[in-house]
């Protein structure tokens, strides 16, 4: 099957067998990490190193020697993954690291595959096996039911946000009918009677990015924030980095289902560029469609072939990150545990961080219909005094 390419890099891969560096070429797409070698200048047509986002344990920053820099990526049950010679180390291990979480959030971990596999091993005697088994099950249960809570939440964020658009509708139409029914007043009395003020939810939506304002820069993590008719990028520190109001985008070029442009121009030159990789590029584009749809540009139809890469799903060969065992080594077991507390701790904050938002999306909700059943109460009073 054939898999569109989100990044790609050159780089050096450490391999184990032959304890030897090559070299080639990085390719991170929607579900794996693979590595092609290159010969005489010309990639080779299947990849060396394969693997599935989902056993990724992790990603590190190491130094190979004193001069060069590597990621090492975690895989469960196998050796780790050494990369090196790449021009910016910290861009490559902010995708990596980014598209490997978002996919472990909406699919989660292959945990349910460990258990599947280790019940085919040889019975062993030893009491510390079956604890350790049961323990690896317990930490798998645990990070597969905070997955399952995080897409709870955010369906639930989804029905808030829902929910907040219609009472901002309904307090539009009371405002209407508020304004007839000052009307019936001026027919009757001289006075002038305004309508009074709507309440209006502030929806507030955001989403984990990687960005750059200029093509030259490298990408950094942030947050993509969509509230009170503006986009703001905010930085790791959650500081505002950079923000344009909506009704000034001027073009929203989508390049791939994981890139886009959003364009403000002055005086018929663009000012303002924000370049954003994510692996919720099309909620992004969801969220922007009602009202800016048509400053959308697809950058597909001028008719330019993607770069895809070729994977067999049922992979065979010797270098595809695939096999599912129980390491007996004391050491792997806690870097194991480690790796799983780590991806716990993410999930967890993740969810106490939306839990928090819906609890503020709750008030201002309760807030606004207390107020909508306020405004119906007396606008009936009116009507009911005039007929």
């Amino acid at each position: 099957m054939e898999y569109y390419v989100i990044q790609e890099w050159a780089a050096s891969y450490y391999c184990w067998e032959d304890r030897s560096w090559k070299y080639g070429k990085l390719n991170l797409c929607s579900k794996y990490v693979c590595f092609y070698e290159s010969t005489n200048s010309e990639l080779n047509s299947a990849p060396i190193v394969t693997v599935d986002l989902r056993r990724i344990t992790g990603f590190q920053r190491r130094q190979v020697s004193l001069i060069y820099k590597a990621v090492v990526v975690g895989v469960d049950g196998e050796k780790s993954l050494w990369v090196s010679s790449l021009t910016n180390r910290e861009e490559v291990f902010y995708f990596l690291e980014h598209f490997w979480k978002q996919r472990l959030l909406c699919l989660g971990p292959s945990g349910n595959q460990k258990q599947q596999s280790s019940s085919h091993e040889a019975p062993t005697s030893s009491t510390r096996q079956a604890e350790r088994k049961k323990i690896f099950e317990m930490l798998y249960d645990s990070e597969d039911a905070l997955i399952k809570a995080s897409n709870t939440l955010y369906n639930q964020g989804e029905q808030l946000e829902n929910s907040s658009q219609s009472m901002n509708r309904m307090h539009k139409d009371l405002n209407v009918t508020e304004t007839l029914v000052n009307g019936l007043d001026r027919w009757f009395t001289k006075w002038d009677v305004k309508p009074e003020h709507y309440f209006e939810i502030c929806t507030k939506k955001e989403y984990p990015i990687l960005y750059r304002k200029t093509t030259k820069e490298s990408y950094s993590p942030g947050t993509l924030v969509f509230v009170e008719g503006q986009v703001t990028v905010l930085n790791v520190k959650r500081v505002a980095d950079v923000s344009i109001l909506l009704k000034d985008l001027t073009s929203i070029v989508v390049n791939t289902p994981w890139n886009i442009l959003l364009l403000r121009s002055a005086i018929g030159e663009v000012d303002v560029i924000i370049d954003v990789s994510s692996a919720q590029v099309v909620y992004i584009l969801k969220a922007l469609q009602p009202e800016h749809g048509n400053k959308f540009h697809y950058e597909g139809d001028s008719g330019d072939a993607k770069p895809t890469i070729k994977i067999s799903e049922i992979p065979a060969g010797e270098h595809f990150v695939t096999e599912d065992r129980w390491t007996e080594d004391g050491d792997a077991d806690l870097e194991t545990v480690g790796d799983v507390l780590g991806n716990l701790k993410s999930l967890a904050l993740g969810i106490n961080q939306e839990m928090k938002r819906q609890v503020d999306s709750l008030d201002q909700l309760s807030e606004s219909v207390d107020k909508a059943n306020y405004r119906i109460e007396k606008s009936s009073k009116k009507v009911e005094k005039k007929l």
